[in-house]
């Protein structure tokens, strides 16, 4: 029985062949690799926006000019507002803020928070003190109440802002820049809620016309801008 070979045409048909479909094979793995590359790029830029403008509302909605400081470019430390009310009852280092007149998103909270009152409406003069204690009170004239252990005598207050001190800041985790959220104090490591950003292309600024933010997602594309206007001296 005889035993025909490959000859050198059809030796030259099958490495066409092999090579014309290993190339479509590693065409289609490619374009699904540039498809997965632009869809997470999508992603991350999506998610820094949303967490950072979600941030950047939650701040500057009710707060003050005087609530943000810039010590440096890649940070902003400012005074989250909690809430606000009219203290129905002080008595030495203790504040009653009754519930019914209690704006906020939340209650007080001793360590966390601070709290900012306004002693004289004319200069706009503040007083800061931390919160030592929280508890359930009634006001003297009835009605449930949030009673406040201060750091210091309450005196006559006018307003009582509660503010929680917090620090926005770009940092470095292994080769991947972010934006983390950290007590203004230190007292905690900072935890970052949105990213990958490049940290030497953001920076944060202060002028006349408010507090800026530009972002460059690690992912690429134009930066995210933010303005924040400063309405109250």
């Amino acid at each position: 029985m005889t035993r025909r070979g490959w000859t050198l045409v059809e030796l030259v048909v099958v490495v066409l062949l092999s090579t014309l479909l290993a190339a479509l094979v590693f065409a289609g793995v490619a374009g699904a690799a540039r498809s997965a590359t632009r869809q997470r790029r999508a992603l991350d830029r999506e998610r820094t926006e949303a967490a950072l403008g979600a941030w950047w509302r939650a701040v500057f909605r009710d707060g003050q000019s005087g609530d943000v400081s810039l010590p440096a470019i890649d940070r902003i430390v400012a005074r989250l507002p909690v809430g606000a009310a009219v203290p129905c009852w002080q008595s030495g280092a203790e504040l009653w803020i009754a519930r019914a007149g209690w704006q906020g998103s939340r209650d007080p909270e001793a360590g966390r928070d601070q709290l900012w009152l306004l002693v004289d409406s004319t200069t706009t003069t503040w007083a800061e003190r931390a919160i030592f204690n929280v508890s359930n009170d009634v006001c003297p004239g009835g009605g449930p109440a949030v009673r406040l252990l201060l750091s210091g005598t309450a005196g006559v207050g006018l307003l009582a802002r509660v503010v929680e001190p917090i620090e926005l800041r770009l940092y470095l985790s292994g080769t991947a820049g972010w934006l983390g959220l950290a007590p203004a104090d230190s007292s905690s490591p900072v935890q970052p809620f949105a990213g990958p950003v490049i940290v030497t292309a953001s920076w944060f600024s202060r002028d006349s016309g408010g507090v800026r933010a530009i972002v460059q997602p690690a992912s690429g594309g134009p930066p995210l801008r933010l303005l924040a206007p400063l309405v109250m001296p």
